[in-house]
């Protein structure tokens, strides 16, 4: 629990469709149709979407950070099965099943490789600051 005047810090995905490293989140897309449409409206990383909801439950001094991100894998096989322990993989798991993920997974990354180079997936995060109001005695 936060207490009056602490400070929060969260993360959330940044513009995910334009960022280089967007093929690392392909296989989410195995998912139920419904799973990533819910997964897409929970994006608190869209300008102004993670401000609104911080407000709204009553943080004050909200502050957002631009952060570029790198996941570095050594393979395709490490990547998928890094991959495959996220909780939006636990649903596309659900749909297709664990073989199939890793699967797709695998080969996403394959089309990745670069000789002598790890496998590498540039992703934007957006951080939030926000302190939680200290209230007036009443």
């Amino acid at each position: 629990m936060l207490t009056p005047g602490g400070r929060l810090g969260l993360t959330a995905w940044g513009h995910l469709k334009k960022a280089p490293g967007a093929w690392a989140m392909a296989p989410f897309r195995l998912a139920a149709q419904e799973k990533v449409d819910n997964q897409a409206a929970m994006q608190l990383g869209r300008p102004g979407s993670g401000e609104d909801l911080l407000a709204r439950v009553g943080f004050t001094d909200i502050q957002r950070i631009d952060i570029r991100m790198a996941w570095e894998f050594a393979d395709p096989e490490t990547y998928a099965r890094a991959l495959a322990s996220t909780g939006p993989a636990y649903e596309a798991i659900q749909h297709v099943g664990e073989a199939a993920f890793i699967e797709s997974a695998e080969q996403q990354a394959r089309e990745q490789l670069r000789s002598g180079l790890p496998l590498r997936a540039l992703l934007p995060l957006v951080g939030y600051l926000a302190t939680k109001p200290v209230q007036e005695a009443k």
